[in-house]
């Protein structure tokens, strides 16, 4: 028996003791809450960006400032130009207005002549004149807007008119038509006419299409 009882003791497995358990658990649980605060813990470079952002925002914020400052002084608080600038301004000087050029500045001696052969031929004018009455024939016509020579040898009903000034054509006592040129644009003038003997005035509209002067809206009436 005693024999038997060795044997079993010998080939009975061995069995950890309750403490030596608990240290060998204990050496594994101490190594786990090292790892987890490594894990945990933030990185070198993360910790200087968060350092460096406050510092470039408030670089951010006080470039703006002094932007408004500068704009301030500037404009003063109204938003108005500093009394520098107004003082600057007075100091310059101010170059006068241009004039107002001549009804014809931009009306060549040829387009007047072609202007005014262009109205005298439109029938809404040609009904006014009467040529059949006395004292029409030859038309005398008051256009000191056209100098006298552009207007040689221009005829109406068969005879050269008569050119003449306002004030030598109210003098006589006869009849005489008006015309009075406006340029409107380098291609584009406008006629006023008025022959008092019959009441009529009017407006008559041209437009140049290469060299011929071509009328468009034409406004003729009785006053």
């Amino acid at each position: 028996m005693s024999a038997l009882a060795s044997a079993c003791r010998t080939s009975s497995p061995s069995t950890a003791s309750p403490s030596a358990t608990a240290r060998s658990t204990s050496s594994r649980l101490r190594v786990r809450p090292s790892i987890a605060v490594t894990a945990g813990a933030p990185s070198s470079r993360r910790r200087a960006n968060e350092g460096e952002m406050p510092g470039k925002f408030q670089g951010l914020v006080l470039g703006v400032a002094c932007s408004l400052a500068k704009l301030a002084a500037c404009t003063g608080e109204s938003g108005q130009p500093s009394p520098a600038e107004h003082k600057d301004d007075a100091a310059m000087p101010i170059e006068p207005a241009p004039s107002t050029p001549a009804p014809l500045a931009s009306i060549a001696p040829d387009d007047a002549r072609a202007l005014v052969v262009e109205t005298l031929g439109l029938a809404e004018l040609q009904r006014y004149l009467h040529p059949e009455a006395p004292g029409r024939i030859p038309l005398r016509l008051v256009a000191e807007d056209v100098p006298a020579e552009a207007l040689a040898g221009v005829e109406l009903f068969g005879a050269p008119i008569e050119v003449t000034t306002l004030a030598a054509a109210r003098a006589s006592n006869g009849p005489f038509l008006e015309l009075s040129l406006r340029s409107r644009g380098p291609d584009s003038a406008a006629v006023s006419v008025r022959y008092a003997v019959e009441g009529i005035v009017g407006d008559v509209k041209f437009s140049r299409t290469g060299r011929t002067w071509l009328p468009g809206p034409v406004s003729i009436r009785e006053q």
